[in-house]
Order: C-alpha cells, then sequence, then structure tokens
C-alpha cells in the first residue's frame, strides 16, 4: 500500500469516527447528552430546487448512501429558487424539521429569463437569499 493510500484510508477513517459521535479531545466518558447522540441518528435536512429532490434530483440517491445511522428529510420542491422557495413558505417547515446538518442548493432557476418570480441576480439578489438561508439554518440550530 503505498504511502498516499495509508494517509487517505486514516483520514477517511478518522471523518468516519468523528462522524458517528467520537468524544472530544480530552474527554474521558460520553456525557449523558454524547452518549443519547451517540443512539439517535444524524439528522441532514436537504432545501433546493429539482436537482436535490428525491426524483430527478441527487436527494434520493444521497439518503440511500447516508447509511442507518443517518435520517435525510428531503424538503426540496422542483421549479422553486432561492427567491420562490422562501416565497412560497417552503423555508420555515425546512427549518421547523431540525437536524444536525442542513445542505442548501440554488441556482438552477434563479438564473435571468425564469420570470420575475424565480430569478434573482447572481452579484446581488441571489447571494443576499443565501447569506439569509446560512445565516437562518444557523440561528435554528444546524
Amino acid at each position: 500500500m503505498s504511502i498516499t493510500m495509508t494517509v487517505q484510508t486514516l483520514a477517511i477513517t478518522a471523518l468516519l469516527f468523528c462522524f458517528t459521535g467520537c468524544a472530544a479531545v480530552g474527554e474521558k466518558t460520553p456525557t449523558t447528552e454524547r452518549a443519547a447522540a451517540l443512539t439517535s441518528p444524524v439528522r441532514i435536512v436537504l432545501v433546493g430546487d429539482s436537482t436535490v429532490t428525491d426524483r430527478v434530483g441527487w436527494g434520493g440517491g444521497f439518503a440511500e448512501l447516508a447509511g442507518p445511522g443517518v435520517k435525510v428529510i428531503n424538503c426540496s420542491a422542483g421549479g422553486r429558487s432561492s427567491k420562490s422557495f422562501r416565497d412560497e413558505g417552503k423555508w420555515e417547515p425546512a427549518l421547523k424539521e431540525g437536524g444536525d446538518y442542513m445542505l442548501i442548493q440554488f441556482g438552477h432557476n434563479d438564473q435571468p429569463g425564469k420570470g420575475p418570480e424565480r430569478e434573482t441576480d447572481a452579484k446581488t439578489t441571489f447571494k443576499a437569499n443565501m447569506v439569509r438561508y446560512a445565516n437562518e439554518a444557523r440561528a435554528a440550530g444546524f
């Protein structure tokens, strides 16, 4: 085995170990809260347009590959942009799902030519929408 493969294997092992709930550095035994977290599945909420949906996007494959210790909640909706997803009231329910991580992907329907109810400007409104999503997700505990 090459040194590169060994380093990659160690890195992947460390990532998997930490992802499944390893103790913090210096922590000899898990706290009750950490012990409970080890037995409950990691929750990942997906938000986005059709490219994230289970039917035509990568969401279904992601959930399938996530494994038994991960619960994937897909709140994406086809035909939505970073503007229309919020305007149509789809964002609040996604936040209320709660979870450990949230993956947000928009852009396809934000492009010019999609109509005023969906399109955004890449340099201004799209960027502002994405920053707002990230800030609100963090504030909700993601």
